[in-house]
């Protein structure tokens, strides 16, 4: 019996390992994404998509909550931004509403 308990531990202590690892391995991909033009304008283009900038509010309950769900990936996302350089997230803001001010030349 105490080598299945003994081996139980280390499992949970390598699940524990992994877990980690997998956080840290995603927040230096945010890292390296965000040290790009084109990671910025991914996570600006994924940001709006999910309606953080809109009203999520119609008059149909179901397509409200589909909305919210949306908004609240779109928040989550935000939020991871915020854990690996708070500042990113203004900056991001600034350049998308720079972009959406921006007159509409005919390019992309």
């Amino acid at each position: 019996m105490g080598q299945k308990y003994g081996d139980k531990e280390k499992r949970l202590a390598q699940e524990k390992k992994d877990s980690e690892n997998a956080v840290n391995q995603n927040k230096e991909d945010l890292r390296q994404m965000l040290k790009t033009n084109f990671g910025r304008r991914y996570l600006i283009k994924r940001i709006e998509k999910a309606g953080v900038f809109s009203v999520s509010f119609t008059t149909n309950a179901q397509t409200t909550a589909f909305n919210e769900g949306m908004r609240n990936n779109g928040l989550l996302l935000l939020d991871e931004i915020a854990s690996v350089d708070p500042q990113e997230v203004g900056n991001l803001l600034g350049e998308y509403y720079a972009r959406r001010n921006k007159p509409d030349d005919g390019t992309k």
